[in-house]
């Protein structure tokens, strides 16, 4: 069960810091990382305002994601339960967290144009 652990823990400490240089503001505008959608591409400022958002909502997701991880360590929970209850977390977790992300910058977007 511990390689569960640790691969849980893991990835909600992967999230957690794939969204700090976000939610700082630290990432501009590149090809590779962040919320890249044509509404943060046509602006600056939409792709700023938008990343933090979406940096502040991964942080958040990953630190809940540590939270049902360490459930393990201190509670006996079976394994499969254990283990889907850590995957329904940190996949709907990152659908919802992308797909509020993505309205978010075309919200900013049309903002920006008026």
């Amino acid at each position: 069960m511990l390689r569960f652990e640790l691969m849980f823990l893991g990835a909600g400490l992967l999230v957690t810091l794939l969204g700090i240089p976000l939610m700082q503001r630290r990432i501009a505008p590149n090809p590779w990382y962040g919320l890249r959608l044509p509404a943060t591409a046509a602006s600056e400022s939409v792709w700023y305002d938008a990343n933090e958002a979406m940096g502040r909502d991964f942080v958040k997701l990953g630190i809940v994601q540590l939270v049902i991880a360490a459930a393990a360590l201190v509670a006996s929970i079976p394994q499969p339960i254990y283990v889907g209850a850590n995957l329904v977390a940190i996949v709907l977790g990152a659908l919802i967290v992308t797909s509020v992300g993505v309205a978010r910058a075309n919200r900013l977007r049309r903002e920006s144009q008026m």
